[in-house]
């Protein structure tokens, strides 16, 4: 984490403990076995699908009712943009857990936006997304209780970070997202159908859609003060530290040379607005505050792969036991990282995809493995042949 991140953090609190052990780490079976842990799920629905199983009597609705009011199209590709998709679970002591996307309407500069929200948006992922008109399978539940059904549905959904680079893709009909998504994925949210929920004002879970978080879509650093920066997120809102904290919306405007111009607006009309302009490679910018004429320079924040599991072991090299980890990132890839005599460095890398046991790893060195709530490494790398068991730990 960059020390402009830890300043912000400092100064806006980020509340909300992970709930992996409660919300499960991708065994559908043992998901539905626990009645100590989640009661019946309770699904955001339009129209029933033929092999929908969920209580109708758990729909709110103004979401069930046939024909709709606040419906204001069919169309799969219009409907996209109304509401949310979500899916929900009620854990006893705990309240409803809330996993849903947010799909924006096309900006002629951004794009189309979505933001998806994991447990009441503990996890979160957002960059761009299109949908095609192309028939894609999947592989999910229509609710907690029920098996993962195979299907196929006529849209897909592609999603891409903030880069162009496509990350997943998921299956779509209008009514229902097929979440099977292997990288943006979250614990106690995968392999479920996310039912369409129009009315979102009136929607039972109207406080979860409230309290989207503003993720970065770009952050910049003062040059000579790391502590201070600026963050852009996705819903058009900023975080400004390069003195005191402002909050506020921004917009955006292509510049004469090729890059954009972002105007801070700051919510509370007694702060100082700025205009951003970001260099066309998004690595450099100025910063000019409002009625000064000094300008700042800021340079990029470097990203940083988020760990979202992690496995702790040993390892036998040089005939010591060294300490020994595999890190899952948000990116889909993996590694196996060994601690040497105080020297750490990864000794096997790959990718992984989301199964209904868990994981699967395709290691670079040990081939293709399992990960649940161990994982059993055995390749040969460069310590050697290596039979290690590793734990969850994250």
């Amino acid at each position: 984490m960059s020390k402009f991140m830890k300043k912000r953090m400092n100064i806006v609190l980020a509340g909300g403990l992970a709930v992996a052990m409660l919300a499960g780490c991708g065994n559908k079976d043992s998901e539905k076995k626990s009645d100590d842990t989640a009661s019946n799920n309770t699904v955001v629905e339009n129209n029933a699908t033929e092999n929908d199983t969920t209580d109708q009597e758990n729909v709110p609705d103004e979401v069930n009712a046939e024909g709709n009011e606040n419906v204001a199209s069919t169309d799969p590709m219009e409907m996209i943009l109304e509401g949310r998709y979500a899916y929900a679970f009620s854990a006893e002591g705990y309240g409803d857990y809330v996993s849903y996307f947010h799909f924006y309407e096309e900006d002629p500069v951004l794009g189309a936006v979505f933001y998806v929200g994991y447990l009441n948006n503990q996890t979160t992922f957002t960059g761009t997304y299109e949908v095609l008109e192309e028939e894609c399978s999947y592989l999910a539940a229509p609710s907690r209780e029920d098996d993962v059904q195979e299907g196929s549905a006529p849209y897909t959904i592609v999603f891409y970070d903030w880069s162009g680079n496509e990350v997943d893709r998921c299956a779509y009909d209008g009514d229902i997202i097929y979440n099977d998504l292997d990288v943006i994925t979250g614990y106690g949210g995968g392999n479920e159908f996310y039912y369409h929920d129009v009315d979102i004002e009136n929607s039972q879970y109207a406080d979860a859609y409230a309290t989207e978080m503003g993720v970065a879509y770009l952050e910049f650093v003062v040059e000579d003060d790391e502590y201070s920066g600026i963050t852009l997120n996705h819903n058009m809102t900023y975080v400004d530290l390069t003195g005191m904290i402002v909050e506020g919306t921004w917009t955006m405007k292509e510049n004469a040379d090729g890059g954009y111009d972002y105007t801070l607006i700051p919510y509370d009309s007694s702060d100082t607005g700025a205009v951003v302009s970001v260099a066309a490679d998004k690595m450099t910018a100025t910063y000019l505050a409002d009625g000064n004429s000094e300008q700042i320079k800021l340079i990029a924040v470097a990203n940083e792969l988020a760990i979202i599991a992690q496995y702790d072991g040993t390892c036998i090299a040089y005939e010591v036991e060294c300490p020994l980890s595999l890190r899952l990132y948000d990116d889909g890839t993996c590694e196996l990282i060994a601690d040497v005599f105080g020297n750490v460095g990864a000794v096997d890398t790959g990718t992984y995809e989301a199964t209904e046991a868990g994981c699967l790893l395709h290691m670079a060195y040990g081939g293709d493995m399992e990960a649940g709530y161990t994982v059993h490494y055995i390749g040969s790398n460069d310590l050697g042949e290596m039979d290690s068991e590793l734990t969850l730990v994250q």
